[in-house]
């Protein structure tokens, strides 16, 4: 109930004001004035769901931060409530980063 209050509030406002100012209960132009307070709102809840759904969910620990990794980086990544440490060239995620430095394993 509060999720649907949430996302149809601006419709549900822009309505009450035009009935308020004389639109009839119901009638097109009521319909209208709502929808043309909702749509911004529904394209706003819309981009920020997707960008918390798609945002950035690697995040860099250690010294070094630059775009190309080196072989001593280690990076935390987290996929929802899990995280991972990874480093260059590793072919297995670690748990820890203590993990992640002691790790000799290297692509071939």
């Amino acid at each position: 109930m509060i999720v649907a209050f949430v996302a149809a509030w601006p419709y549900l406002l822009a309505t009450y004001v035009a009935v308020q100012l004389g639109a009839d209960n119901p009638s097109t132009t009521r319909a209208i004035i709502g929808w043309v307070f909702e749509t911004p709102w529904l394209v706003f809840l819309i981009i920020v769901g997707l960008m918390a759904a798609f945002g950035s969910k690697t995040t860099t620990t250690g010294q070094a931060s630059a775009s190309t990794p080196t072989g001593n980086e280690i990076r935390q990544v987290r996929r929802g409530k899990s995280s991972a440490y990874v480093h260059f060239g590793c072919t297995v995620n670690h748990r820890t980063p203590e993990t992640a430095s002691r790790c000799t394993s290297r692509r071939t």
